[in-house]
């Protein structure tokens, strides 16, 4: 099953189970995540984020090879996002360098592909969420209280049964126990980041459902949940690397930290309930990736920004560009190329 006919099949599940009508439509332009509109109900999805994900999955095989081409496929879209054509081009050319010298690690590993194609439903799953929440105000009503009302559970369980060696760190550090505390306090005071909690959890379920339809054997199962735990650590690295880029100021930094920490803390939770649905395989294999991503990855994704300088400086203080469909269109090619 190719990913389009996979993405129309969890469309359906949700149509069914929902009762939406929503369609999937191509995107056009530089978009990389899909964008749903909530009255016509149609989502539309580019393959770019398939892209990204892909080079994500990667970074857990080489992670100094990976970095590489992470960095210059989010700074590629940043420079096209603001018609900076030869810059744009310059850096398509060190990711297609990047690409091929990655591609052989994978090149005939078929679980792949489909690990990066149900990382992409979870992103479908999450927008398909919203459409529905738009279309039924009760429902949104009902589940924004009761998602507020488990985080305050959780906060109290966090502040009472916290492990010894919790206790011994907020002990010693206030800051730390109060940025945690934060998290909670985050998400109970907006119903923004509550929306997007109750997204996820239904993009969770809903990929279960998938998931099980597509009878695979266990050990396939256990690695394919594993990897799509690891969906929103990836899109949150995505947002913390494009903010380093850019530099859009403390207030903004700040927000989007509180947020993204907020969600991905609360999150935890709801992964491993998804997991444990699946057996201890996939939880013991969701542990083990998470762990190497965020204990050697992601460090070293977080690292190697300095080394893309040049690029970031120009990004930062070169004046935009006028549009030109003609440079649009032969960058297009080029990027088309990397991926066939």
């Amino acid at each position: 099953m190719n990913s389009q006919e996979l993405y129309k099949q969890l469309v359906g599940i949700h149509n069914r189970e929902m009762g939406t009508g929503i369609t999937l439509e191509p995107s056009s332009g530089n978009t990389l995540f899909p964008e749903a509109d909530t009255d016509e109900q149609i989502i539309y999805f580019s393959a770019k984020l398939e892209h990204m994900f892909f080079l994500f999955d990667l970074l857990l095989i080489d992670k100094l090879a990976g970095s590489r081409a992470i960095h210059h496929f989010l700074l590629y879209h940043l420079a096209l996002e603001r018609n900076m054509y030869p810059k744009a081009e310059e850096l398509l050319l060190q990711l297609k360098s990047d690409v091929e010298g990655l591609r052989p690690s994978v090149a005939e590993n078929e679980a792949y592909r489909m690990i990066v194609s149900l990382q992409s439903c979870f992103a479908l799953g999450h927008e398909m969420s919203h459409i529905y929440y738009a279309h039924h105000q009760d429902i949104w009503n009902n589940h924004i209280a009761s998602k507020r009302h488990q985080v305050i559970s959780y906060k109290e369980q966090f502040n009472k049964d916290k492990p010894f060696l919790i206790k011994l760190l907020h002990f010693f550090s206030k800051h730390i126990k109060n940025l945690q505390e934060q998290c909670y306090d985050e998400a109970i005071g907006s119903d923004a980041l509550l929306e997007e909690l109750c997204c996820d959890e239904s993009a969770w379920h809903l990929m279960g459902s998938l998931i099980r339809e597509m009878k695979l054997d266990a050990e396939i199962t256990a690695e394919v949940c594993a990897h799509v735990g690891l969906t929103l650590a990836f899109l949150c690295s995505k947002r913390t690397l494009e903010n380093i880029y850019l530099d859009p100021g403390k207030d903004i930094r700040e927000r989007d930290l509180r947020f993204d920490v907020s969600r991905h803390t609360l999150q935890n939770k709801i992964v491993w309930d998804y997991m444990d649905d699946f057996g201890k395989e996939a939880s013991q294999q969701f542990q083990s990736l998470i762990n190497d991503y965020k204990r050697r990855g992601e460090v070293i994704l977080m690292s190697t920004w300095k080394k893309e300088m040049e690029h970031i400086a120009y990004l930062r203080y070169a004046p935009k560009g006028a549009y030109s469909l003609k440079g649009a269109k032969r960058l297009e090619t080029i990027y088309r190329s990397i991926w066939n």
